[in-house]
């Protein structure tokens, strides 16, 4: 196993690696507070914008432009504008450096914002939880990614950076950072920077000699507007009027400089106390120079606009003329505000100031305290999800309380455990989120909301249907911009070609061929196939003309394929659209190319595709003469060397062009009865209208599904039977043919599809007793997989045939709250595309508010065993145990007691740890599903800091696997009593006459492990080699590694460990790795740490993760804390850190142990770390507890701990 280097370019990538499944991909938003920043109208810039477009598309020249000018020049306004209308194929990221807006002016806020626009460009999750030593190369290595990823869509990154010269970070003090030392000295990929501030103060010290900041031909001096100057002057005196004018006018002031953020006009009455016809009035008679409007952030359409100071030096200059006193005055009036709203719960008219721009000022004004309330407070988090459809900022808030905790010397684990519960809760709630929901709120017209419920589900297979049913309704309401914009924000390789090539056709079809090309021409690799479909989507236009060049456009892709068989499935697929466009000779001239192609291919598989190919081509020319002389010879050939599951294509393809007689070959060339069903079916289906033959056709098929056995083949042909049926009329017959079917997901499925044609045909009534028969069978489905499949049916053709009361009966009914999520999800989806908006934003209402209540209840085991440990910890065994008598569940009553076991036994209570064990296997043995009964009994192992246990290795093969008569007893004797040489020679010569290869092997590696132990290793070695099957051969090797382990031959065992993998299968991956995890446990044993370590880095850096984990952990276990800690953040991957650190912690010192456990909690669940928390700071295990089951609503654990008096513990859970 060959190590992999690079090991710290993994860590950088933690934010890409570290975050699958357990957090949303990033959405930053950012651009909104560029939009406050930018002008309405950008005046007399023409000559600027065109020399910024061409620095960003020019394809070469230098990677850096630095554009100067004094305060009030324009350089924001020009470049927000820029940002905001950047050239086509520019991908621009911006940051803007002001204290206008809170946490936006030093180089953690500049991390901050960068990686999340950049992981929202990669669609990854924002990187959280880095260390701080790895912020900087996390970010650059985010930026050479998206630089990469945009060259390789054909376009460019751009890096923009607006007002250097406000760098607080710069003054702030010797061991601070600038923003402008963290631009990329060498931008690859060719990305550019594009940066602008005033010439002073000048560029900081902590910028290389060689950056090419410092290169004075990257410097563009900009000449002050003179609208700009112009503003400038009104806005400081309007600034200066509010400054001396009445008590209200100086409130609007200083509660907007307070509030680094917007507030609207209700907002400001609200906390002046005027009316809010006054607070307006007075705002608006102040110009647009001294205050911005912006709309609201999560309600663009219908919220109300907020107020922002319009400009860097007047936020400045307000801070300066109402001082620090007064200024914090205005903000304890904010929190005494928020508070109000708080107490009431957040009500649903809560201003949205309170749940986002309220945090940046915690944040900016460093109050951890009211920020972790932010963080706790589940009402808040609920009326997040409401207002902006998803959780993302609510995650982010998290985040940020939980990294502003670990910069404080003493770790709050109390508060970090609290907010891990939360975190966890609304992952899990991400989770669950409908697959159909996203698109509901996108077809009803809030894309917002929409965004932010896409971006929050967390399986990215989830997130493409998603994000599929919301490029639907957003095509189908011709928002064909913000679907592309949405769809190259989170959609990534093939699945963004197809999304964008769904948009252009949807757009071709509205008459925007212009657009719709350049949507194509933008896909990574726009084929044969994308030139067809939106040929195709241009004729159904009307645009005769552009559907010509596109299909000759097509035609040319399709003859530049490289494989033979890709060219004739693409020319064949073109026939018809050629013919439409009128172009008969270039149709009859693919079919030569084909014909040509079928008579060189050598590869009988290629051979077969292009022959059908020919075929199905030939088919589509029509009757003349041409394909009458050609098409028979082509399908006797296609029958002959096509394989079987290519033929139904075929002869329904000959059925729809009439030849009827050619498609009766191919059903004769069949050669299975199901098979035939199959050819008959497609043939039955093509054809255009009724006949005699179509009947009788149905009729070989209803025979030939006789003679087939009850089984899959007779099922499926049965629905084969059924759909041609019912594809000529006869959907009545139809149905009864389903009543054959045994399986009743089977009769549903088709009563549904058949109930949806009957339906289309105007049979409503029909279609509505299809919908009955299947309602009446759903309670016979068994497995639960195949019920939610049916009810999806269902529940489409009941809204199909008018009868969305019953639909949503139906869906309410659904017991488990994530599956009926989905159902009302699924209803609303249907109702919204048949036009009914209301009803379905009220159902999708009714299932956003079901998959958040089927939440966070994944955790109560954990939540029972911190909450009983922290409990016995902090206070005394005997309430403890107390509590936990009251436990409502068997279960939870057996994995508590699991808990006081093992805490007892890790600190020192051997007597009473035995007894709770004796009573843990009481309860489990009564819990009533013997699959969870052994699950409390795996952990009744000694706990940190027992008594170490021995290394984990596998177990020596043993002779109980030798099935051959001769061989398996002459080895069990050896098993019993190494006997003399003789004897081990004697078994040498009976396993290898063993005929059966696997019996061969097994023994020989039985025989391997006992001459291993038996200090025999080079013979033991010689015959593992001669083991045939490598997972078997893998176990022997692993045998070898432990003798020489065990024997002091540790050379030999790492060897030997190295070995394993060298074939790369799986099995012996797994070997390999396990061996030499072993082994480097040993030797941190025996006191070679160092060893140890170059052993785990043997390893392969894919398999690596656990193995590091489990070395920390016996690193620490042997007096090694502090490595043990320094491997183990190593761990690229957050979760695998999470339990690392908390095995670390398990054995380090209780200051260490803490700090660890603070990083555990912020990178991985709670779940990980919770029993070793509750045993190290009882405290934060009673709240993990408290949180929990106030959040799931379990109220026996708080009236458990009221029944045994004690400490109070009611104010540590909120909402």
């Amino acid at each position: 196993m060959a190590a992999e280097g690079h090991d710290h370019a993994r860590i950088y990538q933690a934010g890409r690696d570290l975050h699958v499944g357990h957090a949303p991909v990033a959405r930053s938003g950012y651009r909104y507070q560029v939009e406050r920043l930018a002008p309405t109208v950008l005046r007399d810039r023409d000559a600027e914008l065109a020399e910024l477009a061409a620095f960003c598309t020019a394809a070469d020249g230098p990677p850096y432009a630095w554009w100067r000018a004094g305060p009030w020049a324009g350089k924001s306004a020009l470049l927000s504008w820029f940002a905001l209308h950047p050239p086509p194929g520019v991908r621009l990221v911006p940051f803007f450096v002001t204290a206008r807006f809170a946490g936006s002016s030093d180089r953690g806020a500049f991390l901050d914002v960068l990686s999340v626009q950049l992981a929202e460009l990669l669609g990854e999750p924002a990187p959280t939880g880095l260390p701080e030593a790895v912020r900087e190369g996390a970010l650059l290595d985010q930026l050479d990614r998206a630089a990469a990823r945009c060259a390789e869509r054909g376009g460019r990154l751009v890096l923009l950076v607006d007002g250097l010269d406000e760098d607080r970070g710069v003054r702030a003090g010797p061991d601070a950072h600038s923003i402008a030392a963290l631009l990329p000295a060498r931008p690859a990929h060719g990305m550019r920077v594009l940066v602008a501030g005033r010439p002073n103060p000048p560029i900081p010290g902590d910028v290389p000699d060689r950056h090419p900041l410092r290169d004075p031909a990257a410097i563009r001096e900009l000449a002050a507007s003179p609208h700009a100057e112009a503003v400038r002057h009104d806005a400081n005196r309007e600034l200066r009027r509010l400054l001396d004018g009445t008590d209200l006018q100086r409130d609007l002031l200083g509660l907007l400089t307070a509030a680094v953020g917007g507030l609207g006009g209700a907002d400001l009455a609200e906390l002046t106390g005027a009316d809010q016809w006054e607070v307006e009035e007075h705002l608006h008679t102040v110009s647009g120079r001294t205050f911005l409007t912006q709309a609201s952030r999560w309600r663009p359409e219908d919220g109300p606009q907020v107020y922002v100071l319009g400009h860097e030096e007047l936020q400045q200059s307000a801070r300066h003329y109402l001082g620090p006193v007064r200024l914090a005055g205005y903000r304890e009036r904010l929190h005494g505000w928020a508070e109000g709203y708080r107490r009431r719960g957040w009500p649903e008219k809560t201003p949205e100031y309170l749940l986002r721009g309220w945090f940046r000022l915690l944040r900016a004004t460093g109050d951890v305290d009211r920020m972790v309330a932010c963080g706790t407070d589940a009402a808040r988090h609920d009326r997040m999800l409401d207002l902006s459809g998803g959780d993302v900022t609510a995650l982010e808030e998290i985040a940020v309380a939980h990294e502003a905790l670990l910069t404080r010397d003493e770790p709050d684990l109390v508060a970090m455990a609290r907010l891990a519960v939360h975190r966890d809760r609304m992952t899990d709630r991400n989770r669950r989120i409908p697959e159909h929901l996203p698109g509901v709120w996108a077809a009803l017209g809030q894309v917002e909301r929409a965004d932010a419920l896409l971006r929050s589900i967390l399986a990215p297979p989830r997130r493409a249907m998603a994000l599929g049913h919301v490029m639907t309704a957003l095509a189908a309401r011709g928002s064909i911009d913000r679907a592309e914009q949405l769809a190259r924000d989170i959609a990534d390789g093939s699945q963004l070609d197809e999304i964008l090539l769904g948009l252009a056709s949807a757009a071709a079809e509205r008459g925007g061929l212009v657009h719709a090309e350049r949507i194509v021409g933008s896909m990574s690799n726009p084929g044969a196939d994308a030139w067809r479909r939106l040929a195709r989507a241009t004729l159904v236009a009307g645009d005769l003309t552009g559907g010509r060049r596109l299909a000759g456009r097509a035609l040319r892709a399709a003859s530049d394929l490289p494989y033979a068989g890709s060219r004739a499935h693409q020319g064949a697929t073109l026939v018809p659209l050629l013919l439409h466009c009128g172009y008969w000779a270039a149709g009859e001239r693919v079919a030569e190319r084909l014909d040509a192609e079928a008579r060189v291919a050598t590869d009988r598989a290629q051979r077969g595709e292009v022959v059908i190919a020919l075929a199905e081509a030939l088919a589509k020319l029509g009757a003349g003469s041409y394909t009458r002389d050609r098409l028979p010879a082509v399908v006797d050939r296609a029958v002959a060397s096509a394989p079987s599951w290519r033929l139904p294509a075929l002869a329904g393809t000959l059925a729809g062009g009439g030849w009827y007689e050619l498609a009766e070959r191919v059903v004769a060339a069949s050669q299975t009865p199901r098979d035939q069903v199959r050819v008959l079916a497609r043939m039955v289906e093509a054809a255009p209208v009724w006949s005699d033959a179509a009947a009788e056709r149905i009729d070989r098929m209803r025979m030939l599904t006789d003679t087939l056995r009850a089984g899959e083949d007779r099922s499926a042909a049965l629905r084969d039977v059924a759909d041609a049926v019912a594809a000529h009329g006869d959907e009545f017959r139809a149905l009864n043919l389903a009543r054959l079917l045994s399986q009743p997901s089977e009769r549903i499925d088709l009563w549904c599809r058949l109930g949806q044609s009957l339906q289309r045909a105007g049979q409503s009534r029909r279609a509505y007793l299809a919908a009955a028969a299947a309602i009446r069978l759903l309670p016979l489905v068994d497995d639960a997989g195949q019920r939610r499949a049916a009810g999806r049916g269902m529940l489409r053709l009941l809204v199909a045939c008018g009868r969305p009361e019953e639909a949503t009966t139906l869906a309410s009914a659904v017991e488990e709250s994530d599956e009926r999520a989905d159902a009302l999800a699924l209803v609303a989806a249907e109702l919204a595309r048949a036009g009914d908006p209301v009803t379905a934003g009220t159902l999708a209402r009714q299932a956003e508010a079901a998959y958040a209540a089927a939440a966070g209840g994944d955790g109560g085991r954990s939540a029972v065993v911190a909450g009983v440990v922290g409990l016995a910890a902090g206070e005394s065994v005997d309430r403890s145990l107390a509590v936990v008598e009251l436990a409502p569940s068997t279960e939870d009553r057996a994995w508590a007691l699991v808990g006081l076991a093992r805490w007892c036994a890790a600190t020192g209570g051997p007597e009473l740890a035995d007894t709770l064990a004796r009573r843990a296997r009481q309860a489990a043995g009564q819990i009533r599903d013997r699959r969870d009964r052994g699950l409390p009994l795996t952990v009744l192992l000694p706990p940190p800091p027992a008594p170490p246990p021995a290394v984990n290795w596998d177990p020596y093969p043993t002779a109980r696997s030798v099935h051959d008569p001769d061989a398996g007893p002459l080895l069990r004797r050896l098993e019993e009593d190494p006997a003399p040489p003789g004897l081990v020679d004697q078994a040498e010569a009976v396993t290898r006459a063993v005929s059966d290869p696997d019996d061969r092997d097994q023994a020989l590696a039985v025989l391997t492990g006992l001459l291993g132990r038996a200090g025999e290793m080079d013979r033991a070695e010689r015959l593992a080699a001669q083991i045939e099957d490598r997972r078997i051969r893998a176990e022997a090797l692993t045998a070898l590694t432990r003798a020489a382990t065990e024997r002091g031959a540790t050379d030999r065992a790492q060897r030997l460990a190295g070995s394993i993998d060298e074939g790369h299968s799986i099995d012996e991956e797994y070997h390999g790795t396990w061996a030499l995890t072993a082994l480097a446990e040993t030797l941190a044993q025996a006191g070679a740490p160092d060893r140890a370590e170059a052993v785990i880095r043997s390893i392969s850096a894919d398999e690596r993760g656990d193995a590091v984990g489990r070395l920390a952990e016996a690193l620490a276990r042997h007096g090694h804390p502090g490595r043990a800690e320094q491997l183990a953040r190593s761990i690229p991957e957050r979760h695998r850190q999470a339990k690392a650190l908390t095995a670390v912690a398990g054995w380090a010192p209780p200051a260490q142990a803490r700090r660890l456990l603070a990083a555990a909690l912020h990178l991985g669940g709670w779940t990980i770390s919770s029993e070793v928390l509750a045993r190290v700071e009882p405290a934060a295990g009673l709240a993990v507890a408290d949180e929990y089951f106030a959040l799931t609503g379990a109220s026996w654990w708080r009236e458990a701990l009221a029944a045994q008096p004690g400490p109070d513990t009611s104010g540590t859970a909120v909402g």
